[in-house]
């Protein structure tokens, strides 16, 4: 009983303290929170501050990146930095830095007062939103804009998946918006775009699909394009649903890669 009393004590003391954070944060000070978000998660793969599971004494020893089990990619680790502990338990800050295979830039995501019960843990799925609109360059004069909307998915097992919403933006001074009919369209503030949104296990499976209205190339006339299901493949394994081969097509790599 007396302990259980002096545990009830200590805990009523530290109710609505933010604990954690022993990284130097001064080095992020002028940092955007994106910046920030990326240089925390870099500390904790130098300090390699993992655990493996989220329990109460997870929120007394910030900051952590929090895989889910020994098996889980870190480089999808749920990043706590600070925690506020009331008797019933903790609510905390979450974030996730992930690198994007397009250029290596990264996605900062974050989510606040997250409730964390000492008696049963989390309560379903988190979602942690993007922090910042983040914009890659596809190719010349080609641009992918990965917009709010944007998140990810986790719960007591870690990582779950990332929800992509993006714009896929075509440089005015290349790209002419065109009619169905092959003509130029007389609207010059109108802009070749398309919309993308998909879902992916992990970064290294990532795939896009989208289709592209009428254009023109300038300097190119008379000539008129247009796209349908236009895949961006950045994937390690998988292929896009819509593909489809030759049936005398012959693999590089051995029969099952």
């Amino acid at each position: 009983m007396f302990k259980r009393l002096v545990f009830s004590t200590l805990i009523a003391l530290l109710a609505s303290i933010a604990l954690g954070n022993p990284i130097d944060t001064a080095k992020l000070k002028g940092y955007d929170r994106s910046a920030k978000i990326n240089a925390l998660y870099d500390s904790i793969v130098a300090a390699n501050r993992y655990v493996e599971k989220l329990d109460s004494s997870t929120f007394f020893n910030l900051p952590v990146g929090f895989k889910g089990g020994a098996d889980k990619d870190p480089n999808f680790a749920i990043i706590i930095n600070s925690a506020v502990i009331k008797p019933e338990g903790a609510y905390f800050t979450a974030y996730m830095s992930v690198t994007n295979p397009m250029d290596g830039s990264k996605l900062a995501f974050e989510a606040q007062n997250i409730p964390f019960s000492f008696k049963g843990g989390l309560k379903g799925d988190i979602r942690l939103v993007l922090v910042s609109q983040q914009n890659i360059a596809i190719c010349k004069d080609v641009s992918l804009s990965i917009m709010p909307g944007t998140f990810v998915e986790w719960d007591c097992n870690g990582f779950k998946d990332l929800k992509i919403k993006g714009q896929v933006d075509f440089a005015s001074k290349t790209f002419l918006p065109a009619t169905e009919s092959g003509e130029l369209k007389k609207d010059t503030t109108s802009r070749i775009r398309a919309f993308v949104e998909t879902e992916v296990k992990s970064l290294n499976d990532l795939t896009l699909s989208f289709s592209i209205s009428p254009f023109q190339i300038k300097g190119v006339p008379d000539i008129t394009f247009s796209c349908k299901n236009l895949i961006l493949d950045y994937s390690d394994y998988v292929n896009p649903e819509a593909i489809k081969f030759p049936n005398n097509y012959l693999s590089s790599y051995p029969s099952g890669n």
